[in-house]
This record gives structure tokens, C-alpha cells and sequence, in this order.
């Protein structure tokens, strides 16, 4: 069995399984709760750009992803 531990809030996931209970993305492994608060955190500064750039969204991603994964 393995065990998967989320990489920004670095609690156990119980009985893990990828895309229900936990998310990779950018090579993290992310718990629903602070998969829900990356995608918020960034849907909040995308929603006043105009136009979108998928580039820029992709950029503000990575960004927030290692910020909340650092320490």
C-alpha cells in the first residue's frame, strides 16, 4: 500500500485514489481541500484579466502551486 501525503498542507491522504480524494498536478500531489483553494486562488486574479491567455493562466498556476507547496 501506498501512502500519499499532500504536499501543501502535508496531511496523510486516507485510502487515496488519483482524480477522487487527491490531484497531481505539476508533479504535486494535492488533497481535494487545497486543490479547491489553488483553483479558487487563481480563478479570483483570472477573472478580471481581459483578454485570457492560456499562457498567463498556466504561468499564475505554477506560480501559486510552489508558493503553497514551499517549506
Amino acid at each position: 500500500m501506498t501512502q500519499i501525503r499532500c504536499d501543501a498542507c502535508r496531511k496523510d491522504i486516507r485510502d487515496a485514489r488519483k482524480d477522487v480524494n487527491y490531484y497531481v498536478i505539476l508533479g504535486r500531489d494535492l488533497c481535494t481541500p487545497c486543490n479547491e483553494k489553488l483553483y479558487g486562488s487563481v480563478s479570483r486574479v483570472m477573472v478580471n484579466r481581459k483578454p485570457f491567455r492560456y499562457g498567463e493562466y498556466q504561468s499564475l498556476l505554477h506560480k501559486t502551486i510552489l508558493k503553497m507547496t514551499a517549506g
